[in-house]
């Protein structure tokens, strides 16, 4: 990787060229999305499996397909759905019937291009307004069983239960606080055909998400690299009187220019008193000498994301205190990553954790104002407890940042990918600092896909020295 540093009217203008080729889009695996399909029909005793894609993009967005439906299709054109007939093995994918306007403006889609399914490996591609007919025709029946998707969607930043929060939230107002389209289309079938069982078909899509495929495994390791150089351009591009957003830029333009559809989230760029903001957002803060800058970011590539979080000082220096917080905490993470093996439960990562830092000696006086990222306080009955600043497991990382899952009692599974992102803060002093990696399990412990940021202190100071 070189590094090229322009400032121009006040701004730093980052520009990295890297000689690796792992950056480039994956080419669409229609195999793959078959043997998805393949492995939901086969979980179900049904009639019908009913999914719907998007309509349409978000105003000011480009257009990202429905997580669940792209799961089981790779296909992003507006407007479509997608049927599953469990009994015969067939898949049918529905398509609007676009105008010439339409396609002049945006592009046609696979039905108006009369696309042969087989190339795609569907049974049919016919037109979106044939799908009350496929329902009566399979399904018109009294106790007929449909699964469909009851619960909320994901997002890319967001997992159902945020989503449901972020309904929640919305209804505060009851001038806020319509239906959801998800729920809308749910309400609208079981009103048309009452005779029909309709069942959630979330928590067995769910099931199957969490545990990644070898594909999108290489993806996820190719989105590690990436995004692990966008927080390196990030460290780099950092000194006293850069505005957050300059930082920022530089990690974004590194993931852009190697296939990312986007950040994951809105990234976290926090100077400061931001870095004790969890969420915080607005990248406009100028740096000054004497702060911790707190990055939590991550690329989406080819529908998939990374978590990434990284603390370092502006000057390039660690404080004696945030020396402090910062070794007692990437310990914290470290023993985390090395508890992590198919069987453990959360509960054994913090055994693990806890009993690991009982070997070390670390001076705790001062840290006592800190609390955890899990805001419980660290502090009982006057002492600072080293188990109550363990996250545990942390957050399922996939198609969502947030992804969906569930942890069973089978504990960890080979397979799952997760971030794990301990923190301390402490509003009094400015001082935040969150360490956070994406890891995959596999046979007998775990892969750091975000290896490749730094997080040692030397190695922090070194390359921003460099």
């Amino acid at each position: 990787m070189s590094l090229n540093l322009l400032r121009l009217s006040g701004f730093l203008l980052v520009i990295f060229s890297f000689s690796a080729s792992y950056g480039q889009r994956a080419e669409l695996n229609k195999e793959e999305f078959a043997a998805r399909r393949q492995k939901l029909m086969e979980k179900v005793d049904a009639d019908m499996i009913l999914l719907f894609g998007k309509p349409g993009p978000e105003t000011g967005a480009p257009f990202r397909q429905d997580n669940d439906f792209y799961y089981y299709t790779g296909i992003e054109e507006a407007g479509s759905a997608l049927i599953m007939l469990p009994s015969s093995g067939q898949s049918i994918l529905l398509q609007p019937v676009l105008s010439p306007r339409e396609i002049y403006v945006s592009g046609s889609n696979l039905l108006c291009s009369k696309m042969d399914p087989s190339e795609v490996l569907f049974d049919a591609i016919v037109p979106v307004s044939d799908l009350d007919e496929y329902i009566v025709r399979n399904c018109g029946k009294s106790g007929s069983d449909v699964y469909i998707r009851i619960s909320p969607p994901d997002v890319v930043n967001g997992g159902r239960s945020e989503m449901d929060l972020h309904y929640a939230r919305a209804g505060r107002s009851h001038y806020n606080d319509q239906v959801t389209l998800n729920t809308y289309r749910v309400n609208k079938l079981k009103h048309r055909y009452p005779y029909i069982d309709f069942h959630d078909v979330a928590p067995l899509i769910d099931e199957l998400r969490v545990i990644k495929t070898e594909w999108e495994k290489e993806i996820l390791r190719k989105n590690g690299k990436v995004s692990a150089e966008g927080v390196k351009a990030a460290i780099m591009a950092t000194e006293p009187g850069v505005y957050e957003y300059e930082i920022e830029a530089a990690a974004m333009n590194v993931v852009m220019a190697h296939g990312a559809l986007g950040a994951a989230y809105p990234p976290i760029v926090a100077s400061g008193p931001n870095t004790c903001t969890l969420h915080y957002e607005k990248s406009s803060r100028q740096t000054e000498d004497g702060d911790l800058l707190l990055i939590d970011f991550g690329a989406c590539m080819d529908y998939l994301t990374m978590d990434i979080s990284r603390t370092w000082p502006v000057n390039g220096r660690f404080s004696p205190e945030q020396r402090k917080v910062y070794t007692l905490l990437l310990e914290i993470q470290k023993a985390c990553i090395e508890s992590y093996k198919p069987g453990i439960e959360e509960e054994d990562v913090i055994d693990y954790v806890y009993r690991k830092l009982g070997t070390m000696e670390f001076d705790l006086t001062g840290l006592e104002d800190y609390i955890s990222h899990s805001m419980m306080p660290p502090v009982e009955n006057g002492e600072l407890k080293i188990e109550n600043i363990i996250s545990g497991f942390g957050h399922f990382v996939g198609m969502a940042v947030h992804d969906v899952g569930v942890y069973g009692d089978e504990g960890l599974i080979q397979g799952m990918v997760f971030a794990i992102e301990p923190g301390l803060y402490n509003p009094e002093t400015g001082i935040g600092i969150r360490i956070e990696d994406t890891v995959l399990i596999t046979e007998d412990g775990c892969e750091v896909l975000s290896e490749a940021v730094p997080k040692e202190i030397e190695e922090i100071e070194a390359l921003m020295k460099n």
